[in-house]
């Protein structure tokens, strides 16, 4: 480590770091074998979306992360996207873009967008988009059942419409009771700074004005196969069908 270098102290594993809440499709970049992995991140009051490329010639781009980074608001009205998605009977697309200061001024600007969205046959995905580099990989990731897990109706299997609509569901609900769950486990509250304005300050602003934030981030509020990833050590592995991805991930090693 160099001198005078900040490392974070990595944060405690929690629920949502279970390689059994991951959805992964088949990377998109031609050439490249193993899967594309997203990732639902909680702690503290800044809970987001990771998506791990998968795509060599990305990994220089932060770790070959592409990431979302909200607080428990944003999150949570995420979440009712997707919610709203789900309960749509037409193909439909909602985004959240998400805001960071830049430059010397520390003006705001787009630096990612999610989007979830109803495709035409009626299959609920979702994309995590960096805007600063557009030449990195767009992945839509479809909400699909586990790799051991089918779902049928009277015998029958049920259509990939169908299940994207229920498993879409599922991630709502759990995910959404995790982050609140964990959240209120790990909140500290920020220490006023010495000689400032009484330190960050996050609230909402009326009059059309949207959510705001004051501090160190400022944020506002199908490709593949589909499927979730697993705890076994296949992520890497070779696979057509999509599904599956498993936990040979470096996400154990990232501290947000």
């Amino acid at each position: 480590m160099a001198e005078g270098k900040f490392v974070p102290k990595p944060r405690d594993k929690n629920l949502l770091d279970s390689k059994r809440i991951v959805l992964s499709t088949p990377c998109p970049v031609k050439g490249v074998k193993g899967f594309s992995e997203l990732h639902y991140y909680a702690n503290n009051d800044n809970p987001g979306i990771t998506v791990y490329t998968r795509d060599p010639a990305d990994k220089d781009n932060n770790f070959g992360r592409i990431q979302a980074k909200m607080g428990v608001l944003d999150f949570q009205v995420h979440l009712e996207q997707l919610k709203a998605v789900t309960e749509s009977k037409e193909p439909m697309k909602l985004e959240m873009f998400c805001q960071s200061p830049r430059g010397q001024d520390k003006k705001k600007v787009d630096v990612a967008r999610v989007e979830v969205g109803k495709n035409p046959a009626g299959i609920v995905y979702i994309l995590v988009e960096d805007l600063e580099n557009q030449s990195r990989p767009k992945i839509h990731f479809k909400f699909a059942p586990t790799y051991w897990h089918h779902l049928a109706r009277n015998g029958e299997p049920l259509q990939e419409a169908e299940t994207s609509v229920l498993v879409a569901r599922a991630i709502y609900k759990l995910v959404s009771d995790a982050m609140i769950q964990i959240s209120k486990e790990t909140y500290k509250h920020p220490e006023p700074k010495q000689g400032g304005n009484g330190g960050n300050f996050s609230g909402n602003r009326g009059g059309g004005g949207g959510n705001w934030n004051k501090g160190g981030n400022n944020n506002r509020g199908g490709g593949g196969g589909g499927g979730w990833s697993g705890n076994d050590d296949s992520s890497d592995s070779d696979s057509s069908g999509g599904g599956f991805s498993g936990g040979s991930s470096d996400f154990d090693d990232v501290m947000f």
